[in-house]
């Protein structure tokens, strides 16, 4: 209904998803979200929408992305204790198809804004050049950031410089899910 509405991307929260193991992941999580992927896909078919970009968010589940690489999903939305180095893998078999979102840790947004910026830099830095990558806090803001924080946080990505092609933008903003169909 999202997507009829005119929702510009849609994406599924897994919240639990770090309290299974991998089996029970592969047994009860991922046929169920690569069936909502392949669900939300088929019905915008059949309405005749636009397809957007599908987002799915497995809390603390890294170890599923090799899984969801396969899926009907665009994003994997990563939290910042997810190393990006350890995403490799997700790059082969869909050849840099599947993007990430993510992964600053929120509480760097309560350090100096320089080693906001370093803090900043280092994340970006450690997604392959070739992989899409929408910037983005590994969850969250707490509540009692100071919003000025968050304005250091996005000049620091605009000031990023790399070959690739990167965006910005907030997990709750429309404008960041939409960028996920202008990475790569």
């Amino acid at each position: 209904e999202y997507g009829a509405a005119g929702a510009q991307a849609l994406q599924v929260f897994e919240s639990n998803a770090g309290y299974l193991t991998r089996e029970l992941a592969r047994e009860f999580m991922l046929p169920y979200l690569c069936q909502i992927a392949s669900g939300v896909r088929a019905r915008c078919a059949e309405r005749g929408l636009e397809q957007v970009p599908l987002f799915c968010f497995p809390k603390d589940a890294e170890y599923t992305i090799g899984e969801l690489e396969a899926s009907e999903f665009d994003v994997v939305s990563i939290e910042w204790t997810c190393e990006a180095n350890e995403l490799a893998s997700a790059y082969k078999v869909k050849n840099g198809a599947l993007s990430f979102q993510g992964n600053l840790d929120p509480c760097s947004l309560h350090a100096s804004d320089d080693d906001l910026r370093t803090e900043t830099a280092r994340m970006l830095s450690s997604f392959p050049a070739h992989c899409g990558h929408i910037a983005n806090l590994g969850h969250g803001i707490y509540p009692d950031t100071n919003p000025a924080k968050v304005t250091v946080f996005v000049e620091a990505v605009h000031a990023f410089r790399r070959d690739a092609v990167l965006r910005i933008g907030t997990r709750s903003s429309a404008l960041a899910m939409v960028q996920a169909r202008h990475v790569w």
